[in-house]
């Protein structure tokens, strides 16, 4: 295979290696290291180097494109080049853009569902989700699945003879009506405090 030379310093490049499918001459966009790397400092790169070959970067991407990125999160192309989806929405909604520290939380967990109504705009956001937010997605969409774990947990501790009982406490809820507490019905497990 012939020996090829940087378009810009027309000297051989430093490295070649190979990989499983081709070999790799050791130029990007036809440029060596240094050049690459003076091209993309000075914002040359296009003029010099060759064009960007399809997927390389956004170059070839049409404005408003969405693409699923390997993190579960959806990419957006706008002018000012690839973003994150939701946080394009949240600046949407906000009618600016983000300032530093600001982060956009899904509410129900998927990243990909980039809803105005499932978005929240947190500051120095923690990783993960809010247990009542995480609670009444599995209420809304795995309702069954939630019910048979419930009830799984139930048989597995005597002390909970109502499948609702873990909600209850979770959500410090007063007993159904036509129950009596579980402070006044002689059970070993905490009392349930009045819901305000």
């Amino acid at each position: 295979m012939s020996e090829t030379n940087c378009k810009r310093c027309n000297k051989p490049p430093k490295k070649t290696f190979q990989t499983s499918r081709r070999m790799r001459t050791g130029l990007t966009r036809g440029l060596c290291e240094s050049c690459y790397a003076w091209a993309r400092s000075k914002g040359l790169l296009d003029e010099v180097g060759d064009p960007p070959r399809r997927g390389e970067n956004s170059a070839l991407r049409a404005i408003g494109s969405r693409q699923p990125h390997r993190d579960g999160y959806v990419t957006i192309k706008t002018d000012s080049g690839i973003v994150m989806e939701h946080r394009v929405v949240m600046e949407g909604i906000l009618g600016r853009k983000l300032i530093k520290g600001e982060t956009v939380h899904h509410k129900n967990g998927l990243r990909d569902d980039n809803r105005p109504e499932n978005l929240e705009l947190w500051f120095n956001q923690p990783y993960g989700q809010r247990i009542p937010d995480l609670v009444a997605y599995l209420a809304e969409y795995h309702a069954e699945a939630l019910l048979i774990a419930l009830q799984e947990r139930v048989s597995k501790d005597s002390e909970l003879a109502d499948p609702y009982m873990l909600i209850r406490r979770a959500y410090m809820l007063p007993p159904r009506s036509g129950q009596a507490s579980a402070s006044t019905s002689g059970s070993t497990g905490p009392a349930v405090p009045p819901h305000e």
